[in-house]
C-alpha cells in the first residue's frame, strides 16, 4: 500500500439516471468518514467541459493523489478523466473507475439492493487506489520507413498515399511487374475505369514518386526487431537484402480455387471458372465457336464471396450484350452490399439476363451431348422443377488468400482468421491492423473485397501507418508490466502465450523482458506467468486482493 494517500472521490448521478435507483447522497455520507478519502463531491454530469475543470482544480487545490469516480462506463469517460488528472500535474495513472451505473443502477431495480451494491463497488475502487502506482511516459523514436508486401490495386493504392504523407516506401511484388489481378480481369465495375487503365494510372503516379522503391521478383524472407524498427531481410533476384521499416503493410491479395472434390464436377471445355471466362472475354481469339447460352452458377464454392457475385453480374452482362443469347445466372443469394452493386442487377436485368434463386437443395449439373444440363427447384416459381441447357458454364471459385500466405504468416508471427486470410484486430474498429502492432493487412489478403473496397482499404492502411510514425517518434508506457528477475524462471511460458510477440528474453538478466511499445497491455502473460514473475500495474495482485475484501461487505 502506498503511504499518504488522500484519495478524491467524484461521484456523478448522469443526469439523474443513476440516482433514480442508488442513493448517492448516502453513499457520499458513508465516504466522508473514511480516513483517507479526502474530498467527495457529487456532480449532476461529471464529463460535461465545466464539471471536468471544476475536478482538475480541486485535485490541485486540496491536493490529491488518488482519484475515484462514481459513475459510468471507463469506456466512455475514462480518456476524459485521465486528461483532466494529466493537466492538473497528477499521474493519469492513479485513477480508479467504479461502474456504478451499468452494473449497479441499471440491473436492480431495488434502491435498497442497488445502492448497496454501488457503496460496495465504490469502496472496491477506493481500496484498489491505495496500491495504485504512476505509470511513465516516454517517447521513442520510430524509422517512418515502410514496407509494402503485394503490388497489386491495395499495395500501389496504399504506397502512392504513403508516398504523399512523405514517408519513404519500399514496394515488395514477387511478379516481374505490378498490378496483379488487374492483369488477368476483364472489367472493374461499378470502376469506371478498365483494369488496364487503372493500372496505368497507378503505376505513372507511383513513377513520379522519388520516395518509392519498387522491387519486383523479390520476396520477404525474415523480419526481426520490434515495432518502430522492424529489420527486414529480403531476397531479389538471388540477391540479399537488408532494410529498415517501422511499420509493414501486407498487400497480397487473394487467389481463387474450384474444389472439384467437393461436388463431383471436373473443369472441361464447357465447364470453365469465372476467371478462365476473364480472360477469354480480354481475347476473342480463344472462341472457337460462340456460345448462345451461357450459365453463370454461384454459390456451390463459396456461399459467402460478393466477389463471385460481381464476377458473374459483370462477366454476364458483358456476355449479354457481346453475344447477344441467353445468359443465366444461377444463386442461392446475390451479395449486393457494395456501393452500385444494386444498379449493376437492375442493368443485367435490363438487358434480359434471366436469374434463377435456388434453396438449400444444390443443382444437379450434368454434360449431355455437348452441352450442361442444369436441373433445380426455383424458389421463385412455386418451387418448381426447372432444367435447363447452357453451351457453357461459368462455375464460381472460393476465394482464398494469395499462395505462400502461411509462409508470409509464419515469418510476420501473425494470425490468420478460421477462413484463412489475415486476421484482423478488430474487424470493426481496427480492420487494417493486425494483433501485432506495425503491421497491417489491406485488400483481399484480409477479406473478400471487390476493388473499390480494396482501393479504400489501401488508402486506410497508410492513415494506419502513418497515425503511428508520422512524427518519427512515439509516446509509450513504460513498465506498465514489470517483470521480476529474481523470481523469473525463464520458463518461455510468457513468450509463447503473448500474441502480440511483446517479451524477448533478456540475456543480461537472464529473465523475460516487455518490449513496451510493442506491449499492448493484454496481461495474458501476467495470468500465464507460473511463477507469478509479472505484474501488470494496475491489475497486480495487491490491487485486486484489497478489492476482494470489500466484495461482500454492506453500507
Amino acid at each position: 500500500m502506498v503511504e499518504d494517500t488522500k484519495i478524491g472521490v467524484f461521484l456523478c448521478d448522469c443526469g439523474e439516471v443513476i440516482s433514480r435507483n442508488i442513493d448517492l447522497s448516502g453513499i457520499r455520507s458513508n465516504l466522508e468518514k473514511i480516513s483517507d478519502v479526502g474530498h467527495v463531491t457529487l456532480s449532476h454530469y461529471l464529463c460535461s467541459q465545466k464539471e471536468i475543470e471544476l475536478m482538475g482544480s480541486e485535485i490541485s487545490e486540496k491536493g490529491l493523489n488518488r482519484v475515484v469516480i462514481g459513475g459510468c462506463s471507463p469506456q466512455f469517460c475514462e480518456v476524459i478523466f485521465m486528461e483532466a488528472m494529466e493537466k492538473s500535474g497528477l499521474n493519469p495513472y492513479l485513477l480508479s473507475i467504479a461502474n456504478i451505473r451499468d452494473q449497479c443502477g441499471w440491473v436492480h431495480p431495488g434502491k435498497t439492493r442497488a445502492t448497496s451494491k454501488a457503496a460496495r463497488q465504490i469502496k472496491m475502487a477506493i481500496s484498489k487506489a491505495r496500491f495504485l502506482e504512476p505509470i511513465k511516459k516516454e517517447t521513442v523514436s520510430i524509422n517512418r520507413d515502410v514496407l509494402i508486401i503485394g503490388g497489386g490495386i491495395s499495395g500501389m493504392e496504399a504506397a502512392i498515399e504513403l508516398s504523399e504523407l512523405d514517408h519513404k516506401v519500399t514496394l515488395l511484388e514477387r511478379e516481374k511487374v505490378l498490378g496483379g489481378r488487374l492483369h488477368q480481369l476483364y472489367s472493374l465495375y461499378p470502376l469506371e475505369l478498365t483494369p488496364g487503365a487503372l493500372l496505368a494510372e497507378k503505376i505513372e503516379a507511383i513513377n513520379k514518386r522519388a520516395n518509392i522503391e519498387v522491387l519486383t521478383t523479390a520476396e520477404l524472407l525474415k523480419i526481426e526487431g520490434h515495432p518502430g524498427n522492424f529489420v527486414a531481410k529480403i531476397q531479389r533476384d538471388g540477391s540479399p537484402i537488408t532494410r529498415n521499416f517501422g511499420a509493414i503493410v501486407v498487400a497480397t491479395g487473394c487467389d481463387t480455387q474450384f474444389p472439384t472434390e467437393r461436388y463431383g464436377l471436373e473443369l472441361s471445355d464447357n465447364i470453365i471458372t469465372q476467371l478462365q471466362f476473364e480472360r477469354m472475354l480480354k481475347s476473342q481469339e480463344e472462341w472457337d465457336k460462340i456460345p448462345q447460352k451461357i450459365g453463370f452458377m454461384l454459390d456451390i464454392s463459396d456461399e459467402y464471396s460478393r466477389i463471385s457475385t460481381i464476377s458473374a453480374l459483370r462477366n454476364g452482362l458483358a456476355a449479354k450484350r457481346r453475344f447477344g443469347g441467353e445468359v443465366y445466372i444461377f444463386c442461392k443469394n446475390l451479395k449486393l452490399d457494395a456501393p452500385g452493386l444494386e444498379g449493376l442487377y437492375r442493368e443485367a436485368r435490363d438487358e434480359g439476363v434471366i436469374f434463377f434463386k435456388f434453396g438449400d437443395g444444390m443443382p444437379t449439373i450434368s454434360p449431355a451431348h455437348g452441352q450442361i444440363n442444369i436441373q433445380l427447384e426455383d424458389l421463385y416459381l412455386a418451387r418448381e422443377l426447372v432444367t435447363l441447357s447452357c453451351d457453357l458454364l461459368v462455375v464460381d471459385e472460393k476465394i482464398i488468400p494469395q499462395r505462400d500466405f502461411e509462409i508470409l504468416k509464419s515469418i510476420l508471427n501473425i494470425d490468420l482468421d478460421s477462413n484463412g486470410f489475415y486476421q484482423q484486430a478488430n474487424v470493426h474498429l481496427y480492420p487494417v491492423s493486425s494483433i501485432r502492432k506495425g503491421i497491417f493487412s489491406a485488400g483481399s489478403c484480409r477479406a473478400d473485397l471487390d476493388f473499390s473496397d480494396a482501393l479504400a482499404d489501401g488508402r486506410a492502411a497508410a492513415q494506419a501507418v502513418h497515425q503511428l510514425s508520422y512524427s518519427g517518434k512515439a509516446w509509450i508506457e513504460v513498465e506498465k508490466l514489470v517483470v521480476d528477475a529474481d523470481k523469473c524462471a525463464l520458463c518461455l511460458t510468457c513468450i509463447r502465450s503473448c500474441p502480440h510477440h511483446a517479451i524477448e528474453v533478456d540475456h543480461e538478466k537472464q529473465a523475460a523482458k516487455v518490449i513496451d511499445l510493442a506491449c499492448q497491455g493484454c496481461g495474458i502473460c501476467a495470468a500465464e506467468c507460473p511463477a507469478k514473475a509479472i505484474q501488470h500495474k494496475g491489475y497486480t495482485d495487491n490491487e485486486i486482493g484489497a478489492q476482494l475484501e470489500f466484495l461482500e461487505e454492506a453500507i
